[in-house]
């Protein structure tokens, strides 16, 4: 009952937003030639930069990324940033996956710096606990990930891995801890085990934060034959980002053109 009442909000705001009447962040009127349900004004004060995110410079560096084979982000988790990640995690909204995933489809196929995760052999989403799905009513990375994949013409494989257990939250927690706190959390999907191995795989997920749960997911499909695990975010960390978004105006600029503004 409860997922099908989400389906039918989504629905009905897919209706709605498609129409590019509304900015999903501020909810100012946007003309309908826009790409992305986004007004000039909150895109450029989305904290965009370089793609790329220096796995050296994180923080827990050593035997925290040893799996995942590079990591690129859309932009710093910030003030409009994250109303965008709220409104599709917490308020239910799954049409706002629509945008993210066309701006990070976007980015990466007009980014030369990303040209190898276009060279992947297919994508999938970093899954999440049975009870969170049942309450969301969707996997948020998953959403992304088949809306990312529409529109840079990528092959999308969800539910690669599965969550077999719930976790407490990882930003709290020491590297030790954060490493008991994932054992027997991820396995693969038997159904689709065959897709792993000898493949080069593109891992979506909304948010970086201790890089804990991406290098464990990135272990488990290594562990089952994959050669390359490459990982795509909407969001990073302030600290996670650090030294990383110094082209911030650059890569507005180029979201905007993208718009049609």
């Amino acid at each position: 009952m409860e997922m099908g009442r989400k389906k039918l909000m989504d629905a009905l705001m897919d209706f709605v937003y498609p129409q590019n009447l509304y900015c999903i962040v501020c909810g100012n009127f946007i003309d309908r030639t826009r790409k992305y349900c986004l007004c000039d004004h909150c895109i450029r004060h989305i904290e965009w930069g370089n793609i790329e995110v220096d796995l050296s410079r994180q923080p827990d560096y050593i035997g925290n990324s040893e799996y995942v084979d590079s990591v690129r982000a859309c932009f710093k988790y910030g003030l409009y940033s994250r109303r965008l990640i709220f409104e599709l995690k917490y308020n239910g909204h799954s049409y706002v996956a629509r945008v993210l995933g066309q701006i990070a489809a976007d980015r990466v196929c007009t980014d030369p710096r990303a040209a190898e995760l276009l060279h992947c052999d297919f994508v999938t989403g970093v899954p999440i606990s049975e009870g969170k799905l049942k309450k969301r009513g969707f996997n948020q990375a998953e959403k992304i990930a088949k809306y990312f994949c529409e529109q840079s013409g990528m092959r999308h494989e969800p539910d690669i891995l599965k969550r077999v257990k719930e976790t407490e939250a990882q930003r709290s927690l020491s590297p030790a801890d954060r490493a008991m706190n994932l054992m027997g959390v991820f396995r693969v999907n038997s159904r689709k085990a065959r897709n792993i191995h000898g493949s080069r795989i593109l891992l979506i997920d909304d948010i970086y934060t201790t890089g804990a749960t991406i290098n464990h997911c990135a272990q488990i499909l290594k562990e089952a034959g994959a050669l390359e695990v490459h990982v795509f975010v909407m969001a990073t960390g302030s600290k996670q980002a650090e030294g990383v978004f110094d082209d911030a105006e650059s890569s507005g600029k180029k979201v905007l053109a993208h718009c049609g503004s």
